[in-house]
């Protein structure tokens, strides 16, 4: 059954109802119907920035939260809220999170896998809906190692680092960190999961819920290395800048130093004062051509026997 973005799937034993892009109206009669806490479906409106956990007599609230594959400059992440009784699970999500309603569908057009999928259980579910969720995170991984190693070629195939380049690292690492603040609590909160949960979670189900902690754990370490890639990245792309701006400065500092000289000597022979040199000297331009590049070229020599050149 779908209506209002809400769809179902039921078998013996357990139910499972979606909620996709939940409205007030859809969760006031969830909250009636079941008997859910005000405050729980004010969380499913208005997202949160962290795990979350109420434990209920009758039933169970969670809510997770996933990164998502960027579109554009900014880091997407999605929410995932989780009701969970001994008979349901309720799921509450965007349609950005499209992997949860993907399964779904999956489960009510085949009957075998409703059957088997459903059949042990909602907090069985559960745990296999995270352990997909967790899976498509390596996608969003995937990418930023790609990223980065698009940075790495560009900031060692061009001569010069452009302001495209610095703000691309810039917003590079903006997004990581937006994804570690999501990556980071997640082993921890599904560890606390497990311990407070009581006869929500199934004996079967807590035996394998150590590999969603293991993919957790696994994610957070896979964000926290792309970035220590990403600001070493950082370090050389400003190294260089600076290698290549102290070699121009180098460069004209030389080249003032060369001209140094021929600029004291013009000085001093263009002197308009009574009794300067080569005032009345007619060929006194080729006199002075000659000099200068004599001591122009000494100069060179002198620098290029110091290796300064």
């Amino acid at each position: 059954m779908s209506k209002n973005g809400v769809v179902t799937a039921t078998a013996p034993g357990c139910r499972w109802i979606d909620v996709e892009d939940p409205d007030e109206r859809t969760l006031a009669k969830l909250a009636r119907t079941y008997g859910f806490s005000k405050q729980n479906m004010e969380d499913i409106i208005s997202p949160t920035q962290r795990p979350k956990l109420d434990v209920h007599e009758d039933y169970v609230f969670f809510v997770f939260r996933f990164p998502l594959t960027s579109k554009g400059k900014h880091a997407r992440t999605s929410e995932l809220d989780v009701i969970l009784t001994k008979d349901s699970i309720i799921t509450f999500h965007s349609s950005d999170l499209h992997v949860v309603r993907g399964v779904l569908s999956d489960t009510r057009l085949f009957k075998n896998r409703r059957t088997s999928f459903l059949g042990s259980g909602p907090s069985h579910v559960l745990f296999e809906l995270l352990l997909i969720l967790f899976e498509s995170v390596y996608t969003v991984t995937d990418e930023l190692a790609k990223h980065n190693d698009a940075i790495e070629s560009e900031i060692f195939s061009t001569r010069e680092q452009s302001d495209k380049t610095i703000n691309r690292i810039a917003q590079h690492r903006r997004r990581m960190l937006d994804y570690i603040k999501v990556a980071k609590p997640q082993a921890n909160y599904l560890r606390t999961c497990l311990s407070n949960t009581g006869d929500f979670i199934s004996p079967e189900v807590r035996h394998k819920w150590r590999s969603l902690i293991d993919a957790a754990e696994s994610q957070w370490e896979l964000f926290d290395t792309s970035l220590s890639v990403l600001t070493g990245l950082s370090d050389s792309s400003d190294s260089l800048t600076t290698h290549r701006f102290n070699q121009t400065v180098r460069l004209l500092t030389i080249i003032s130093v060369i001209f140094l000289p021929a600029t004291f000597f013009l000085n001093i022979v263009s002197n308009d004062t009574p009794g300067a040199p080569l005032q009345d000297f007619e060929p006194a331009f080729i006199v002075v051509l000659a000099v200068l590049l004599s001591v122009q070229l000494a100069f060179i020599w002198f620098l290029r026997r110091r290796r300064v050149l």
